[in-house]
């Protein structure tokens, strides 16, 4: 009686392209974690900048941008000015530009940085 050998098994390539895989799961999480979270910014700054005007204190930008992508959240506002009303008229004020950084493991620490003329 003689038994026919069994034919070798590979191993599944699964194994090879895991790490890979994960990886980029883990890559396109953060990425869209990090875009949920600049939106976020974004919509704070807006709703704060609407509860601010209401109050009599109106800061303008230019032109804002949302940057920082992967581990911060840059504000960079181009030409901002503040117009703040105060008694007997407003006070205004104007710079060149605005930046304000947070990292995205503490986003309540923000440091500003604002460029004088």
């Amino acid at each position: 009686m003689t038994f026919a050998a069994e034919p070798a098994t590979r191993p599944g390539r699964w194994r090879l392209y895991a790490p890979f895989l994960v990886l980029l799961a883990v890559a396109g999480a953060w990425s869209a974690a990090w875009y949920w979270a600049a939106g976020k910014a974004g919509e704070t700054i807006d709703v704060w900048l609407k509860r601010e005007a209401d109050r009599g204190r109106v800061y303008a930008c230019g032109q804002r941008k949302i940057s920082g992508y992967p581990f911060r959240i840059e504000v960079y506002c181009a030409d901002p000015s503040a117009r703040i009303a105060v008694e007997g008229g407003e006070a205004n004020a104007r710079a060149p530009r605005f930046v304000a950084v947070a990292q995205v493991w503490a986003p309540k620490h923000v440091i500003g940085e604002l460029t004088g003329p």
